[in-house]
């Protein structure tokens, strides 16, 4: 769902047709900023992971509906319409017959958390059930979901679309010129859910998924989410983006985000030394991007492989090698730092802090179970041993 985040940060600055219609444009600055859509992902990948795998259409709905009214009243002013306002803050809240565009924007969760497309579907429809429960507005959100299922699971966009056009019937025949030639404000599914797919098809990367999509001007911020939220599923998520998503959004976001990161991880690895996948990743976000650092640690063909991958304002560099440390060795030495017992995430109590660096560690016991651990400007107790035990392997950081 960072896709989505990431689309509604750069689309918020475009929408309402400011500055027009084009693809050239400053990817990211600093007038950029989430808004309700960001805060709606939020609100149902919070639900969806409070509910579990096995939860009922209800239960999913009674979830859906706690967790965007707090998030909504802790974020009052994020840029709600009229009816869904009066809706955050009603005390028996009703759905209220919507085929807008929201119930596609905030559904991107259900696309990753689920391991078939029928399920996919049904809890798509029963987070749009609750506001949105025009017929328009449920298949803009079980489409939607669709696409970042398919996309991540290994659908060829050809696939996607034609299955796109047999479930849903969604005309995207358009090209992205035609589409801008009739432009007009429009927050329904009807139109963003075509403009959001030819963004996506036409797209080669995440960034230029994106850049479709703002260019079609309107409501950008949220076509744009729905669009890179496919297109994160079918490419995956840039770490330089990933950062940018983490840096901008609140820590109470960034905990969600840890728990969603959590839950996507394999949580039973057999053979687990001889497999391709990482062990350890330790990213570091500062906020001007100016010295950002990643180090990966990883199992490759039975070796412990390593990388450490800097950006610079000079330029980049990146030294990769294998270590000689057994597989044992690596983990005796970093269970010794118990990162499991750390907090999900760590900030200054005291005093607000709006430069430094963000930090985010994941971590893949032997078991198999994962870990996400981030920070901003605040650290466990024992960082210093941490990054002394990475050194170990990796070299000076």
């Amino acid at each position: 769902m960072y896709g989505a985040i990431l689309g509604d940060i750069v689309g918020s600055r475009f929408e309402f047709d400011r500055p027009g219609w084009t693809k050239d444009f400053e990817f990211l600055n600093g007038e950029d900023n989430w808004t309700d859509d960001t805060v709606m992902t939020i609100a149902i990948a919070e639900a969806l992971l409070d509910a579990g795998n096995d939860a009922d259409a209800s239960g999913i709905e009674e979830l859906c509906i706690k967790s965007m009214q707090k998030w909504g009243r802790k974020y009052p002013g994020a840029g709600y319409g009229g009816r869904f306002r009066g809706w955050l803050t009603a005390k028996d809240p009703k759905p209220y017959g919507s085929y807008g565009n929201g119930s596609a924007m905030r559904v991107s969760a259900a696309g990753w958390l689920y391991d078939s497309l029928e399920r996919t579907r049904e809890v798509a429809r029963a987070t749009a059930n609750v506001t949105h429960n025009h017929p328009e507005g449920i298949k803009g959100a079980e489409c939607t979901a669709a696409v970042i299922y398919m996309a991540r699971t290994g659908a060829s966009k050809e696939e996607i679309a034609d299955y796109v056009v047999k479930e849903f019937g969604y005309d995207f025949s358009e090209t992205l010129e035609e589409m801008r030639a009739r432009h007009r404000m429009d927050e329904s599914c009807q139109d963003a859910l075509p403009k959001a797919l030819r963004s996506f098809f036409d797209g080669e990367s995440v960034e230029d998924t994106i850049r479709n999509a703002v260019s079609l001007g309107g409501d950008t911020d949220t076509i744009a989410a729905i669009a890179g939220a496919m297109a994160e599923g079918l490419y995956g998520m840039p770490v330089l983006y990933r950062g940018e998503v983490l840096l901008r959004v609140d820590g109470d976001m960034r905990a969600v985000l840890g728990r969603f990161d959590t839950a996507l991880k394999p949580i039973d690895i057999k053979d687990w030394h001889e497999q391709s996948h990482y062990l350890l990743e330790y990213y570091v976000y500062p906020y001007n991007f100016e010295d950002r650092i990643d180090v990966l640690i990883w199992a490759g063909d039975g070796k412990l492989c390593y990388g450490k991958y800097y950006y610079k304002g000079t330029g980049d560099g990146s030294i990769d090698g294998e270590s000689e440390m057994t597989f044992e060795e690596f983990y005796e030495m970093i269970e010794k730092i118990r990162i499991p017992e750390w907090d999900d995430h760590y900030e200054p109590k005291d005093c607000v802090i709006s430069d430094g660096k963000s930090w985010e560690v994941r971590y893949e016991s032997p078991e198999g179970k994962a870990y996400v651990k981030r920070g901003s400007n605040s650290y466990p107790k024992n960082w210093r041993s941490f990054i002394k035990a990475l050194e170990t392997v990796v070299g000076k950081i």
